[in-house]
Order: structure tokens, then C-alpha cells, then sequence
């Protein structure tokens, strides 16, 4: 099986609320396939990936664009994603992940 590439974009607040609740498997993050990346915005409310979010906008917008180059356009040359997981991170994000290729330890029999 083929790995498609994952973006995960959350914010602080949901991240928090969901490390409260006892895992079944992990977060779907952790359990998914590399290629992929993890972004969370801070103080980003749910509506901040709606029309009606402007505040968090353009850094949405520059990671998933940036994703999107990368993998749809399969631009690595500069990698488009690259100085947006570089640290430090841009203001407003509070953590970035980022996994190369490799099979996902859920797939891999780690578990």
C-alpha cells in the first residue's frame, strides 16, 4: 500500500480538550503513514478555517498551500515546506511535527 501524504492543521484549544479524553489508539496523527506534518495554531478558534476566521488566515493559507506545492506539484526544489517547519516557527504556532517517508508503526506491526 501506497502512503499519501497528511497535513494536520488543529489548534491549541482542541489539542488540549482532546488530551483530556483517555486515547483508544493514539491521536490519527501518530497512527497515519509519513510522509506528514502537524501544525497547531495557537489561540486559533474553530472558525479560524472558515470564512468567517480572518485573524489566522494567511498562516493557514501558507501551510497548506505550501503543502500542497510539495506534494501535488511536487516542488522540492527549494521544498516549499521547509522553512515553515524550520525552527523557530512563525508566530501564532505553537507546534509543528514533521515525519519523512516511513511506514506508519500502526501499519509496521509496532503496535
Amino acid at each position: 500500500m501506497t502512503a499519501r501524504p497528511g497535513c494536520c492543521q488543529t489548534n491549541r484549544r482542541i489539542t488540549q480538550f482532546a488530551q483530556l479524553a483517555p486515547p483508544a489508539d493514539g491521536r490519527a496523527y501518530d497512527l497515519s503513514s509519513a510522509p506528514k506534518y502537524y501544525v497547531e495554531f495557537d489561540g486559533a478558534g474553530h472558525l479560524a478555517w472558515t470564512d468567517l476566521g480572518h485573524e489566522y488566515r494567511t498562516l493557514i493559507v501558507r501551510y497548506s498551500v505550501a503543502f500542497f506545492e510539495r506534494y501535488l506539484k511536487d516542488a522540492t526544489g527549494p521544498d516549499p515546506l521547509a522553512p515553515l517547519i524550520a525552527k523557530p516557527v512563525p508566530k501564532d504556532v505553537s507546534a509543528v511535527e514533521f515525519q519523512p517517508d516511513q511506514p506508519s508503526p500502526a501499519l509496521a506491526g509496532g503496535r
